[in-house]
């Protein structure tokens, strides 16, 4: 278990002079400035790494990416579409999407149908991030200062199974 001490206890542990302070925060608030410096430097590293800018590729990029989906191992735009279940026809065609949505992000078409979907897999992740990070810039330009961290939780905690896990740690650190 971890504690933290001197300047960084809370304000209830220093008040009360205890050494070790074992309370954390759960639902802070971020500052968006911190967000909106990342959000440049992850701009800058995109369009380094693809050629285009992000917004460029948001507008031709047809390719679903969501995890949720019920049906997305056969559904043919969906990243997670599995060739081998799928009709000959279906691969044909899946492989030509899939060699767009490459082309579109500038990424190295070389290898087979599955390294493209791990490829794209990793620049959805950064996509994702801008997603939220556009976000913040939103909030930011609507005049708020800080963004409440359940705004962020989907990019922080992917599923509700992490996140209740994540509450009972805290009841169960909470109570030693």
């Amino acid at each position: 278990m971890s504690f933290k001490e001197l300047a960084d206890r809370c304000d209830r542990c220093k008040r009360q002079a205890v050494d070790q302070c074992y309370h954390h925060d759960v639902c802070y608030s971020i500052t968006t400035e911190k967000f909106l410096e990342e959000l440049d430097v992850v701009l800058g590293c995109y369009h380094e790494r693809h050629g285009k800018s992000y917004a460029e590729v948001r507008l031709e990029s047809k390719l679903k990416m969501d995890h949720m989906q019920v049906n997305k191992s056969s559904d043919v735009k969906h990243v997670d579409f599995s060739i081998e279940h799928g009709s000959p026809e279906q691969v044909r065609q899946y492989a030509h999407f899939i060699l767009r949505e490459c082309m579109i992000r500038g990424i190295p078409v070389t290898g087979t149908v599955t390294d493209w979907q791990a490829a794209l897999k990793c620049c959805f992740l950064l996509e994702k991030s801008l997603d939220m990070l556009d976000l913040v810039k939103q909030l930011h330009e609507s005049g708020r200062l800080n963004v409440p961290l359940v705004k962020v939780l989907e990019i922080l905690i992917p599923c509700i199974l992490h996140l209740e896990n994540w509450a009972n740690e805290k009841i169960i650190t909470s109570i030693l």
